[in-house]
């Protein structure tokens, strides 16, 4: 198994991974000019891409294009024929949804966004590690989020989680309004997900005082390797049971990863283990809500990737890769049976 080259591109906002109508979907957004007259605000271009099993290759599907907020991370969810965007903001607000709808013709377009952002009460609260500060024209730095996720529940309804700069993951309930509704410390890089009726949180867990601005793949000196956690939360969003994956025989500590549920209840986690030198992109599947693991594949790297994406569905499974070279980023990507 091994990746295989998707696009270059030299503005890379982000790569999204979804499936849409039972069919794993790449989406690589590429960042434009500013709009003039439009404060803070881009022309991007998401470039959406399907595997082709017949052509075995990448097939190029027709490209979005949109103005949004300046932003610098991006992760999707979908919906029966809707998919969901977070964008990493922090100019004039921390994160924003966009709803993006597909009508009858096949063509994307957006029919919402909402502001998502932490109360008033809940940022002054926070504490900055020493050491963690660092020089913004926009946001206050106790009112940024870092590495979103988002899960959608409905039609008009998801669940996001990002972290605060006091490495703590703030979840909020998201519709035509904004709830907070959880706060989860020492919690890096949370996906959320539903399996079997239940919500869980995949994520790495991070030492006391870790530097979340300074550890985005854009600003920290080196990736480091941290402990992989699953929470099983409760209807009240309280955490019922804690499962160690790096601890166990199934995977090691992890320098970055994604994961994703299906519709038969799977959980599907890609992670990027190994050492700076000698990295592999391991690929696990559960079953049984994160209890046990089969290992589908391994796929061996030269260095860690600028950012790591897992898509599944009952029968396929899509993980993606971006990885900084002198042309631009390199996006790559792998499609297989489940």
């Amino acid at each position: 198994m091994e990746l295989k080259l998707v696009m270059v591109v030299v503005k890379l906002i982000d790569i999204c991974a979804f499936p849409l109508h039972d069919v794993p979907n790449l989406i690589i957004v590429e960042s434009g000019d500013r709009i003039a007259g439009r404060k803070n605000t881009q022309e991007s271009y998401w470039h959406r891409y399907s595997y082709s099993s017949a052509e075995r290759g990448w097939h190029a599907r027709p490209q979005i294009t949109r103005a949004i907020p300046l932003c610098g991370v991006i992760k999707a969810s979908s919906y029966n024929n809707r998919f969901y965007s977070v964008l990493q903001s922090n100019v004039n607000d921390a994160l924003i949804v966009v709803t993006t709808a597909q009508n009858s013709d096949a063509v994307f377009r957006s029919t919402a966004s909402v502001a998502v952002n932490l109360s008033d009460e809940a940022w002054m609260a926070i504490e900055i590690p020493q050491g963690g500060a660092w020089s913004t024209p926009f946001l206050s730095m106790e009112r940024c989020m870092f590495n979103p996720h988002i899960l959608a529940v409905d039609d008009n309804k998801t669940i996001v989680v990002a972290n605060a700069v006091d490495a703590s993951a703030r979840l909020f309930m998201v519709s035509d309004d904004v709830q907070e509704i959880a706060k989860i410390d020492r919690c890096i890089e949370p996906c959320v997900i539903g399996v079997a009726g239940k919500k869980m949180i995949v994520f790495r867990r991070c030492p006391e005082n870790w530097l979340v601005f300074h550890n985005q793949p854009n600003t920290r000196m080196a990736p480091e390797l941290l402990p992989l956690v699953v929470y099983t939360l409760d209807d009240d969003y309280s955490v019922t049971e804690t499962i160690q994956l790096s601890k166990g025989w199934y995977t090691a500590t992890s320098f970055g990863f994604d994961a994703c549920s299906t519709g038969d209840n799977a959980i599907i986690l890609a992670t990027v283990t190994g050492h700076l030198k000698k990295t592999q992109l391991q690929v696990l599947v559960s079953l049984d809500r994160a209890t046990t693991w089969k290992e589908r594949t391994v796929i061996q790297l030269d260095e860690v990737p600028f950012r790591v994406r897992v898509a599944a569905t009952e029968k396929r499974i899509l993980t993606a890769c971006t990885f900084k070279r002198h042309d631009g980023y390199h996006v790559m990507a792998a499609e297989f049976d489940r």
